[in-house]
């Protein structure tokens, strides 16, 4: 089962700055299980999206080993544009979700060396 989100654009305008546009379709299989009534992306999918494309686009080698100020301020729902934002200081990233009206969701992330 891919849970995976799919990229629609990337602009990464320095080496420790990446922002992607994200599709979140409503075929996820999360969405028909969490909350049916009105499907929200999980926060823990929104957490592990943060870290594997961080990894990713920063090319960290390392495991997650701690996220810390995690803040989920608005839903995520099914088929909105969405946008990451992640940047780079020392081991950590710090990671914000948003959409064109809404900040929905951010956090810190350390990375084990």
């Amino acid at each position: 089962m891919n849970l995976d989100p799919q990229a629609l654009a990337v602009r990464q305008p320095s080496a420790d700055l990446v922002e992607i546009d994200l599709a979140v379709p409503a075929a996820l299989p999360c969405f028909a299980d969490h909350f049916p009534q009105q499907p929200m992306l999980p926060g823990v999918l929104q957490l592990g999206w943060a870290v594997r494309l961080a990894q990713r686009h920063f090319g960290i080698a390392g495991a997650m080993r701690q996220a810390t100020q995690l803040k989920f301020q608005h839903p995520i729902t099914p088929d909105v544009a969405l946008t990451l934002r992640l940047s780079r200081g020392g081991d950590e990233v710090a990671f914000a979700y948003a959409t064109p009206t809404h900040a929905c969701s951010s956090g810190k992330l350390a990375f084990a060396a």
